[in-house]
């Protein structure tokens, strides 16, 4: 071929060659960088590759008590990150996946404005308030440090985004200590508010942002900040600060960590209607049955529910009501396929605050018949919440277990609770004539193989979690028993029986 006739890679339609890059940047674990020098190779890759050198957005601040000079490290990281939004707003919208980490509220220094934005920047800025309507302080609070008000700006550009992961700083220990619950609202709740929320009969201006946003982890790191100063408030993140998540168009994916249960006491005339959202996760939130409610009446097609109770041993009393969740998960019980439940029995004050004369807390009812969930294959949940507190005289699981089941899970995780029933202890003498007290799990061993023996017909994989609070011969004797009894049971219908030993 004449060399006149021959195109160069320069001159590929610019379709093909996004086609290229879309597909190197899917399968291939290439970075910001690699692209970088892509766009260097010639003006049509310097132009196709810039939606993907601003696609994954990330940015690291970190707590001012982290490192000597975390505060200048951290405002000139932020100023890095946001100044190239601020002086090409445009780029803002190629950017997809949003990563946020280490948010607190002192983390920028005073003056970071002035000092590190350029007049043009600041102009930008102003603009990016005025559209974001944070409040009239937003300014003066970024200046003087706010480092969420900053991130929670910058969020409100990226329209386009896809993904949402946010790490921050919790209450304050000192707040924690003295149950104090602010009242004032983050500025990543004002934001979704804004622009998402239907606010009683009207839609607000802006509720067509985020309409690609599907993936959303929220988490709010309760041991990061462990300063007494009560100055230093956190990230707050209430069940009215995610509710408004539950408005997008394409969400379908909810992560949530730590999640205070807030003041709200009733919901919006409007309640959200969250049709795409399949799976929804929610670790160490200690939500009211009412707000968890709420949730799942706004998910009706719910595919994936993973709860962490948590139980708040320093703060909660009573007991969980395992009979009103499980009214709540009639809204769900069509959708659902997987249920995770796990009650963590925890203390958001340490152990070095905690009255000693704890309030005893257990399980109230129990879920009962889960039979009409035809569609759940997978089930984890503690034998308490299934069956009820009271070991003796507890229903078979083939009478309240589904067919469809595939995977089961029963977890002996609460075993150190305060009048726990399912371990059957048992007094143990010694070779030297001490005695001490064992967990023999008989009903545990029984109710197992019983159903095991009524050959459920999907069923492919049980797994028992069992705590033991000693050790000794007469435990390892029993452990093998056990091992041994239910794996020969499990063989004979062809079920795969795990035994873990806590």
């Amino acid at each position: 071929m004449p060399a006149s006739q021959v195109m160069g890679i320069s001159f590929l339609p610019s379709e093909l060659v996004q086609h290229i890059f879309s597909s190197v940047y899917e399968n291939n674990p290439v970075s910001a960088w690699d692209f970088l020098q892509l766009s260097l190779v010639c003006k049509s890759f310097c132009w196709n590759a810039q939606p993907f050198l601003y696609r994954r957005f990330s940015l690291t601040l970190y707590n001012e008590n982290a490192l000597d000079d975390a505060v200048a490290y951290s405002a000139a990281t932020a100023s890095a990150h946001v100044g190239i939004f601020l002086k090409y707003p445009d780029r803002a919208r190629f950017v997809q996946d949003v990563y946020m980490r280490g948010w607190s509220t002192g983390d920028l220094g005073t003056r970071f404005i002035q000092t590190y934005l350029d007049e043009e920047e600041q102009t930008q800025l102003k603009v990016w308030i005025d559209q974001a309507n944070l409040g009239r302080d937003c300014w003066k609070l970024i200046d003087g440090g706010r480092a969420d008000y900053l991130g929670v700006l910058l969020i409100s550009r990226f329209l386009n985004v896809k993904v949402l992961d946010i790490e921050a700083l919790n209450r304050s220990l000192q707040q924690k200590i003295q149950g104090i619950m602010p009242n004032d609202p983050t500025p990543l709740r004002t934001l979704l508010e804004n622009r998402l929320t239907p606010l009683e009969e009207s839609l607000p201006d802006g509720v067509s942002a985020f309409k690609h946003l599907g993936n959303v982890h929220i988490k709010t790191d309760d041991t990061a900040d462990i300063t007494l100063d009560p100055r230093k408030r956190g990230f707050y993140i209430y069940v009215e600060t995610i509710l408004p998540l539950f408005y997008l168009p394409a969400i379908s994916f909810i992560e949530l960590e730590c999640i205070e249960e807030g003041l709200r006491q009733t919901w919006p005339a409007a309640p959200p209607k969250a049709s795409t959202l399949t799976t929804l996760i929610l670790k160490k939130c200690p939500l009211s049955a009412g707000n968890l409610d709420m949730l799942l009446q706004a998910s009706p097609n719910l595919k994936k529910l993973q709860w962490g109770i948590a139980i708040d041993a320093a703060q909660r009393k009573g007991w969980f009501n395992a009979a009103r969740f499980r009214r709540s998960l009639d809204a769900v019980k069509d959708s659902l396929e997987h249920l995770d439940l796990s009650v963590p029995l925890w203390t958001s004050v340490r152990l070095l605050y905690i009255n000693m004369r704890m309030p005893c807390v257990g399980i109230q009812g129990s879920l009962g018949s889960l039979k009409d969930f035809s569609n759940l294959t997978y089930l984890s949940l503690a034998w308490p919440i299934l069956l009820g507190w009271k070991a003796n005289g507890s229903a078979r699981l083939t009478d309240v277990l589904p067919e469809s089941l595939e995977t089961l899970i029963l977890q002996d995780d609460m075993y150190h609770w305060w009048g726990y029933q399912w371990d059957e202890q048992l007094e143990v003498a010694d070779s030297w004539g001490f005695t001490y007290t064992c967990t023999r799990w008989e009903i545990i061993e029984r109710k197992t193989t019983e159903y095991l023996e009524s050959q459920p017909s999907r069923l492919e994989k049980l797994t028992l979690q069992l705590g033991r609070k000693c050790f000794g011969d007469w435990v390892k004797t029993r452990v093998k028993e056990v091992i041994s009894s239910l794996e020969a049971a499990g063989q004979a219908v062809g079920v795969k029986v795990e035994v873990i030993i806590g």
